[in-house]
């Protein structure tokens, strides 16, 4: 009864350690992966940014000559 616990303790540690160890592996692997993409990461925002900054302001160019009104055209 004794060595039945006791085996049963020991295969249930050895089996916590082998999943933290493989936890730690694979955790340490994604780490290195996110260190490698992060130029790519850096990139892809700075482009998205000033992609974005540059459609604002051909948005607001073209809403602005849409509703431009001559002055020397009016009539009232």
């Amino acid at each position: 009864m004794l060595s039945d616990s006791l085996y049963y303790i020991s295969q249930f540690s050895f089996e916590i350690y082998t999943e933290i160890k493989f936890y730690n592996k694979v955790s340490v692997r994604d780490e290195a992966m996110q260190h490698s993409n992060s130029f790519y990461i850096k990139a892809y925002v700075i482009i998205f940014c000033v992609t974005n900054i540059v459609v604002a302001f051909v948005q607001v160019f073209i809403y602005h000559r849409m509703f431009f009104v001559d002055p020397k055209r009016m009539r009232v």
